[in-house]
Order: structure tokens, then C-alpha cells, then sequence
């Protein structure tokens, strides 16, 4: 069962993926998406961001090409949402994130043999990428458009914590995304309310809905240690439970 985790910029989705991580490796068969990836090639697990994600550059190129005729048209909704971008390096980027985040799901999929699969960084979360750092707010037809060709995970869950929060969460990362370097605090407010509100209106759309576990990370905490996420890995095993009986 794939299982991705999604929130805007600073609501904490890397810190419970990873509280979620060490709960349910006792429990089951489990892996990371990069992890999974790594393997196919015999390499060990990357630790790094870059490693992460040139691996899975690499080893995922075929399987986007050999998928596109499942996924052309998620493909053209991205390249159509980054045409309206302004052209710079990141943009750049985020199309080299698109072939990756494909062939990332086409692995996944392929070769999670039955277990329980994180990902960190899916297809669903893409939506952050095409449709916040931009000039424009997406519409409701955006995100209706993206919910009926992006290749759906089976679980999706939906980290959420209050605005100011994930403000402040936003200002004080050592790693922030490219557009929010500056720490001008208009700008990162502006991007993180955009990504809030883009979230809580894709998990409402009637595609993504029935796949949605919602968890509020609402204050500090003392790094993944400070998490309970007890609910949630329930919550998790019981929708691979019931994914393995209606196989």
C-alpha cells in the first residue's frame, strides 16, 4: 500500500512521516519510497535530499517513459501549470520533479511487493509545486483537473497545523524552499496561506476524499520524539488491512 504524506510548507509533513516511519517499522513490512528505489540497483539507502533525489532521477527515468501512456495527461496538465511560471532555474526544477515524482509512483507500484510504502515526496504533493509559487491562485477547476489525472496513491495522508505555526515553522527552517530564502515574512506568509488553502481544497475533492486521513500537528514539539502518532499508524494499518482483504 502506498502512503503519501502531504501539507503545506511548515505544517510538519517530514517530521510525522518520519514519527511514522519508526512506529510502523516495528510492525510490519515496510518501506521508504527512496529506499525502494535504491534497492532496484543494489545501492544503499540515501541519507541526503541530493542523494535522494539524484537516485531517484536516475532509476526512475525508464519507468516515466515506459508509463506515459498511463500518465500523459497528468504530464501535460504539469507542463501547462509550469508554462505559466515565470522561467527561472526552479521552474526548471520542478519539471525534472515531475519525470521523478512519475517514475518514483511507477516503482512504487510495481515493486512494493504487498508492503506498506512512504512517500515523502509524491504525486499528490506536486500540486505545491504547480499550483503555490506562482502569481496566480489556482481555481477550483485547477484542482479538479489535477484530482482526475494524478496518479493517486492508496493513502493520503493530509498533515495539517494552524497558519501561524506553520509560519513561524516556515521562518525558522534551516532548509526552506528556494522561494522562501529570502525570510521576508509577507512573502512566506503569502506562500503558506496559498498552500493551506490549496490543500484543504484538494482533500475535499470527491477523487481524493475517500483516500484522506487527516492528522493536526497543532504546536511544537520536541522533533520527531515529540509526536504521538499512535492514531494515525492505527489508522494507516487499518486501511492495509482492509486494502489486503479486498485483494
Amino acid at each position: 500500500m502506498m502512503v503519501e504524506f502531504i501539507g503545506s510548507t511548515g505544517s510538519g509533513k517530514t517530521t510525522v512521516a518520519t514519527a511514522v516511519q519508526r512506529r510502523l517499522s516495528g510492525l510490519t513490512g515496510l518501506h521508504t519510497a527512496p529506499d525502494l528505489v535504491a534497492s532496484l540497483v543494489g545501492l544503499p539507502s540515501p541519507t541526503k535530499p541530493v542523494q535522494r533525489n539524484l537516485v531517484c532521477d536516475l532509476v526512475g527515468l525508464p519507468f516515466f517513459f515506459g508509463s506515459l501512456h498511463r500518465h500523459g495527461a497528468f504530464l501535460r496538465l504539469a507542463l501547462l501549470a509550469l508554462a505559466r511560471q515565470r522561467l527561472t532555474l526552479q521552474s526548471a526544477n520542478r519539471l525534472r520533479s515531475t519525470v521523478r515524482k512519475i517514475g518514483v509512483y511507477e516503482i512504487v507500484r510495481r515493486y512494493g511487493d504487498g508492503r506498506i510504502v512512504l512517500v515523502d515526496e509524491g504525486t499528490v504533493l506536486h500540486a505545491h509545486n504547480l499550483f503555490v509559487f506562482t502569481n496566480r491562485d489556482c481555481s477550483s477547476a485547477d484542482l479538479d483537473r489535477f484530482a482526475r489525472v494524478v496518479p493517486l496513491p492508496d493513502l493520503i495522508v493530509h498533515v495539517r497545523a494552524p497558519l501561524a505555526i506553520s509560519i513561524e515553522r516556515s521562518l525558522e527552517r534551516p532548509d526552506p524552499p528556494r522561494e522562501l530564502r529570502s525570510r521576508d515574512r509577507t512573502q512566506v506568509e503569502l506562500y503558506v496561506g496559498r498552500a493551506r488553502a490549496m490543500f484543504e481544497a484538494l482533500v475535499a475533492n470527491p477523487i481524493l476524499g475517500p483516500r484522506v486521513l487527516a492528522f493536526d500537528n497543532p504546536g511544537p514539539q520536541a522533533g520527531v520524539g515529540g509526536l504521538e502518532v499512535g492514531g494515525l499508524v492505527e489508522g494507516i494499518l487499518e486501511r492495509a488491512g482492509r486494502a489486503r482483504n479486498t485483494v
